[in-house]
């Protein structure tokens, strides 16, 4: 065995042992004892090859170890898809965290703290603004990002569109839009009043009592979510 592969060896019974000690570490205290015995004899063991740089003592070393490894600690199904969906959560972590402290900072008295202000508020726009970002999957980092989401409602039915009162114990902040007996939900701050607070129509969109026909948009915007760390608890 030449130098190159006793190094390699060494430096994969030196990664097993640390895999081991760690394991040792966290499950000592419910780990049997004869399993905790026979974990710290092959550490034993593999420590003293380890030290003696002995290439087929090394690697028998380090193969028994982690036979020895896996049969106290057994890797769980799905190790992959748990692997990734932890880094998920960090990555979606980190972005909200730069959106909270960095592209949303508060500047006393300046218009960067309308977001706080405002709240989950909308901005009428044609769905000719929307852009690449307001597509899956980009649309859903956009929204992680900047606190925006680009949202068209199209009617599903042909009918007359009739607006219902608010009922936030179903979907809160939205108000429903009736057509033929379909609900649509809509923003409660799109729909515009009249000098008695009676609905008249949806910002940019179509009015009370309209006839529309499936597939006719009945608004289209941006949906703002505001200053998450103070406003959306």
């Amino acid at each position: 065995m030449n130098y190159f592969e006793k190094r390699k060896i060494r430096k994969q019974l030196k990664a097993v042992l640390h895999h081991a000690r760690t394991l040792r570490c966290s499950r000592e205290d419910i780990m049997s004892a004869d399993d905790l015995t026979s974990l710290n004899e092959h550490i034993a063991r593999a420590r003293e090859a380890y030290t003696a740089r002995e290439g087929e003592a090394m690697e028998d070393a380090g193969s028994a170890l982690e036979t020895c490894i896996t049969r106290i600690n057994p890797p769980k199904p799905y190790a992959g898809w748990r692997e990734n969906f932890d880094v998920l959560v960090v990555a979606i972590s980190v972005a909200m965290a730069f959106r909270a402290y960095f592209y949303q900072p508060f500047k006393i008295p300046t218009g960067s703290m309308q977001p706080t202000l405002y709240g989950i508020h909308s901005e009428a726009r044609p769905p000719s603004a929307a852009t690449v970002l307001d597509q899956q999957p980009l649309k859903f980092f956009k929204w992680l990002v900047t606190g925006t989401s680009f949202k068209t409602v199209r009617a599903k039915t042909s009918g007359t569109v009739n607006f219902m009162p608010s009922d936030s114990s179903k979907k809160p902040g939205y108000m429903p839009v009736v057509v033929a007996g379909v609900p649509h939900y809509v923003p409660n701050d799109a729909v515009e009043i009249d000098a008695y607070r009676r609905p008249v129509r949806l910002a940019g969109g179509v009015a009370n009592g309209a006839s529309v026909r499936a597939g006719e948009v009945l608004w289209s915007g941006v949906v703002i979510s505001g200053d998450f760390v103070f406003v959306n608890r």
